[in-house]
């Protein structure tokens, strides 16, 4: 991925929209902002009753970053709000051309299996390939291997991550892009529990035997993630907690994680950290009260660290968010897992053009030929040189033999010397007519090319006391801007061709050569 100076993490809990915008200054990263939505429907195409969202506000108090005027419209006043129109309007105020946005998969359609007896050799394409057929054959999900992302452990076993997620949030990012001058970077696409796990590792330190809890609520399930040492040790089945009151969402929380104590082994608490909507339920002193001998406290990453309980409240609701900001960020970092789930149809659309080997083979043929042009031009610029020495030679002769004239019977045999000397110096001047004409077409072409931009050449041949050129240009409008550069050149010919699927146009023109010198 580009290197970006802001990310922006979307996390969708059912018509829950919450943004995170995180920017690079210097070294670190400065949080800019905090906001949250609700969405008209939720995006899984549920279909509710239409209630118009709630105000998006800026609930960490930071001042707003200016829009930059990256949107060609937004639904005016009066006009009926829909799941794009919230979108828009949360986007509209963050500087969309300079940042890469991340977001989460579906909580209900991500997949976690732990696999054993994997080759250490298979690696990338290979590896997901093989993790795809394990879990159609072990457990029945029917996924491609975009699909799948394998979590390498410390003890050597793999974890899996699959998904069936139709990705919704992208589709709407797409319906949107006609609204956009410029189109969002995306950046990431990752499980919030593999990025809240990674934000985790990166932000606190821990012991070989230390077990902690990540205690995450979205809008209608929750989730408890342990990790033993900073290495992933188990993930709780999903929490459905849909209709529920906070209490009886902490009692059910608090029982799940008893559960896992008693019927999977896991070990006691060394620390619960807390993230999500069970933030605003009260979560800290009902936890505090429950596990007395373990560190209770609000998930709050090591690059936005306070003292402040409500800044930090603030910090743990976003905690999903902020992590794939962050990730999105620093790709780098180790202790973050290497996942992301972006479809392949997206990172190509997102690539700078690619010319593909023909391309390459034509670019280095139009290089050749430049090149031996060039060395062409030196080696008559020498000749000429050669020329004018012997020139000069033969002038210094006529004038001495002028001036050393001291009998008239020689005169006529002088003089018819000097004729042929004469004509051998009109000879030298004609062998420079023309020299620099092609030294002088290839460097107006070349000055054109570089000022037009997206041109190329890949044919330039003599027609008659003309040029005829044929190249490609990557875009159409910059065709009539070179024939104005040039300046004198007639366009014969423009047609469409595909490269790697991408429209180019090719065109043939008559350019007229500089006039000889």
């Amino acid at each position: 991925m580009p290197r970006r100076k802001g990310a922006i993490g979307i996390c969708v809990e059912g018509r829950n929209l919450k943004l995170a915008y995180l920017r690079r200054e210097g070294k670190g990263f400065v949080l800019e902002k905090l906001e949250e939505a609700r969405l008209v429907k939720p995006l899984e195409g549920a279909e509710e009753e239409k209630a118009a969202p709630e105000k998006t506000e800026d609930v960490f108090g930071l001042e707003e970053v200016p829009a930059e005027g990256v949107f060609e419209e937004v639904p005016s006043e009066g006009e009926e709000e829909t799941n794009e129109s919230v979108l828009l309007g949360l986007l509209s105020s963050f500087p969309l051309a300079r940042s890469a946005l991340a977001f989460s998969l579906s909580e209900t359609k991500v997949y976690y299996y732990e696999v054993e007896g994997i080759s250490p050799k298979l690696k990338g394409k290979r590896l997901r390939r093989a993790l795809r057929d394990y879990i159609s054959e072990r457990h029945q999900l029917e996924v491609s291997s975009e699909q799948v992302c394998p979590i390498l452990r410390e003890d050597g076993r793999v974890l899996v991550l699959a998904h069936e997620d139709p990705l919704p949030l992208l589709e709407l990012l797409d319906r949107i892009r006609p609204l956009l001058r410029k189109p969002p970077f995306i950046g990431l696409i990752d499980a919030w529990e593999v990025a809240l796990m990674g934000m985790v590792r990166a932000s606190y330190e821990f012991l070989p035997e230390e077990v902690t809890a990540i205690l995450h609520v979205g809008a209608n399930y929750g989730r408890v993630i342990f990790l033993r040492g900073g290495d992933y040790l188990r993930f709780s089945p999903p929490i459905t907690l849909g209709g529920l009151e906070p209490s009886q969402v902490l009692q059910m929380l608090l029982s799940r994680i008893l559960l896992e104590q008693d019927v999977s082994g896991v070990p006691e608490l060394s620390r619960l950290l807390i993230s999500g909507e069970c933030v605003r339920m009260g979560a800290l002193p009902f936890f505090r009260s429950q596990f007395p001998e373990a560190e209770v406290d609000y998930l709050v990453p090591a690059i936005l660290r306070t003292e402040e309980e409500e800044e930090k409240a603030k910090l743990a609701a976003f905690a999903v968010p902020v992590a794939l900001a962050w990730k999105a960020l620093d790709p780098k970092n180790p202790m973050f897992f290497p996942t992301d789930l972006l479809p392949e149809y997206v990172r190509e659309r997102q690539k700078v053009y690619k010319v593909a080997w023909h391309g390459l083979l034509l670019l280095s043929f139009v290089c050749a030929s430049v090149l031996l042009l060039l060395w062409q031009a030196k080696l008559q610029n020498e000749r000429i040189m050669a020329a004018r020495e012997e020139l000069e030679r033969m002038e210094a002769a006529i004038s001495e033999a002028e001036k050393g004239l001291d009998a008239v019977g020689r005169l006529d045999s002088l003089q018819r010397l000097v004729q042929r000397y004469k004509e051998e110096e009109a000879f030298m001047d004609t062998l420079s007519v023309g020299a620099s004409r092609w030294s002088s077409l290839l460097e107006r072409l070349a000055r054109v090319t570089r000022e037009t931009g997206g041109i190329w050449f890949d044919r330039l041949s003599p027609s008659g006391d003309r040029i005829a050129l044929s190249g490609v240009a990557f875009y159409r409008n910059r065709i009539p801007e070179l024939i104005k550069r040039l300046d004198g050149a007639t366009v014969l010919q423009v047609t469409t061709e595909e490269v790697r699927g991408h429209p180019v146009y090719r065109f043939e023109m008559i350019l007229s050569p500089p006039e000889a010198q």
